[in-house]
């Protein structure tokens, strides 16, 4: 077979999700091109500079319970990305201003797992040697013809035997939309919550205690990480997540105001170390709120060329996380590898 009749898949995304159904069509034989709006790779798994430190920015570690990830799991360690188990459980309290004092470790027996260096690792291990083009928001996927059809912002039109779309999934429908696709009624149910993240260098060692990594069940913050713990930064450097409710309420606030009021709620865990940089980060879709139980959904009218992926399926399996996304792009890259092969 030539080049020019090698079967052709497009990939709209380069999160886990994206990375992960990348790989595996790859592994089988199938050339891949990944489209993704952002400056590089990684969705909601970044690992950012902050002053002369560096923070896991967005999912902060990941689970591996079912047989699918933790096979990825363990070809990622084969291959040297250095993942270690970080804790199999958190420092948990009611609210972050009352303070590490107010809050004790709780061991619930599952490992989580967090890569030295940051998870940005993790990503680059995936997304070498493929075709990852950033910078390129899609504008519509449609299916006029035998092939599916990628129209970008800027006109450019690419067409494909096959495509897996794994942005969130309310901005997936947005592009099946927009190219006269249609998707089961259920899946327009699935909306998402933002998330408002601050990360902070200090100058000093921080005062999480042990494992470093803090769960809050009320108040502003839901989670604070110690990223020099975790081994993601050889400085200190704090990644705090603002709760559900908190963030829906300021996500538009400035990011001086955002700075003000987070630094307020978790001061009593920087110990006697001070800020020296900060950095607001906006997830406006962080999570959804419910998941489909599908590990992936084929778009009826394309003969399941066109596939839906992403953090809004596996609901039944490990819920909205790094392992259910990773899973859910290997269970559609699987799907493709059968029907392109049939």
């Amino acid at each position: 077979m030539s080049a020019g009749d090698r079967t052709h898949a497009l990939v709209v995304g380069a999160g886990m999700s994206g990375l992960v159904a990348a790989r595996r069509l790859t592994d089988a034989g199938i050339a891949v091109t990944l489209l993704d709006e952002g400056d590089g790779p990684g969705g909601r798994v970044r690992t950012r500079p902050i002053g002369e430190a560096s923070a896991d920015s967005g999912a902060q570690f990941f689970t591996a319970r079912r047989a699918p990830f933790v096979g990825l799991l363990a070809a990622w360690r084969y291959a040297r990305v250095p993942i270690r188990v970080w804790s199999p459980g958190w420092v948990q309290g009611q609210r972050a201003d009352a303070g590490p004092a107010a809050a004790a470790f709780v061991d619930d027996l599952s490992p989580r797992y967090s890569v030295d260096g940051g998870l940005a690792r993790l990503v680059a291990h995936l997304a070498e040697g493929l075709d990852v083009r950033t910078g390129t928001r899609v504008r519509r996927i449609g299916r006029p013809g035998p092939k599916v059809t990628v129209e970008a912002e800027d006109g450019q039109v690419t067409e494909a035997d096959a495509v897996i779309v794994t942005p969130p999934l309310p901005l997936a429908l947005a592009l099946l939309d927009a190219g006269g696709l249609s998707v089961p009624e259920r899946a327009r149910t699935i909306t998402y919550g933002p998330c408002v993240e601050l990360l902070v260098a200090l100058d000093g060692r921080a005062a999480v205690p042990n494992p470093g990594g803090a769960q809050f069940s009320g108040g502003a913050v839901s989670w604070l990480a110690d990223n020099q713990v975790k081994g993601a930064s050889e400085r200190a450097a704090i990644t705090v997540h603002a709760s559900p409710e908190w963030s829906a309420a300021h996500v538009e606030d400035s990011d001086e105001a955002i700075t003000d009021a987070l630094l307020g709620q978790v001061r009593g865990w920087f110990g006697t170390a001070a800020p020296v940089a900060t950095h607001v980060n906006r997830w406006r879709h962080a999570r959804p709120a419910a998941q489909l139980d599908e590990t992936c959904l084929a778009v009826p009218g394309t003969d399941d060329r066109v596939v839906l992926a992403g953090d809004a399926f596996v609901g039944v399996l490990v819920g909205p996380t790094v392992e259910g996304a990773a899973m859910s792009g290997l269970a559609a890259a699987d799907g493709l590898v059968a029907t392109l092969g049939s």
